[in-house]
């Protein structure tokens, strides 16, 4: 089974024992420290100060996440549809911004934010 984990500078090695956590993805750095990723079943979670503090199952959105990238305090979520959302967190949980359609582009497999551009570009069907 594939489980995310830490590498810390020293070597050391943290597990995250999460279940939901097996298979994890997609990660991408936010600026206030904290990890966003995405697993192989499309659960779109957050992690702060080395814990999961908040997760989005699809089955709660209909919306199978596929990849996150971060810029500023925005998550950008593509999905295996057209639809890219865009999460910010408040109070440790996350929150809908935005959301828009790609169509007639579908099923998101990588996003890059490039402040140079100051865009994101996004690698898609």
């Amino acid at each position: 089974m594939l489980s995310l984990a830490k590498i810390s500078p020293d070597g050391k090695i943290k597990i995250f024992e999460d279940e939901n956590l097996n298979y994890s993805r997609y990660l991408a750095a936010m600026d206030n420290g904290c990890i966003a990723g995405v697993t192989a079943s499309g659960v779109l979670f957050i992690i702060k100060d080395e814990k999961v503090i908040d997760m989005i199952d699809p089955s709660e959105t209909d919306t199978e996440f596929k990849e996150v990238e971060c810029h500023g305090d925005e998550i950008i979520v593509g999905s295996r549809s057209d639809i890219v959302t865009v999460y910010k967190l408040e109070n440790d949980k996350l929150q809908v911004e935005s959301a828009f359609s790609i169509a007639p582009l579908e099923y998101v497999n990588d996003i890059l934010y490039n402040p140079y551009y100051k865009g994101y570009f996004i690698s898609c069907k």
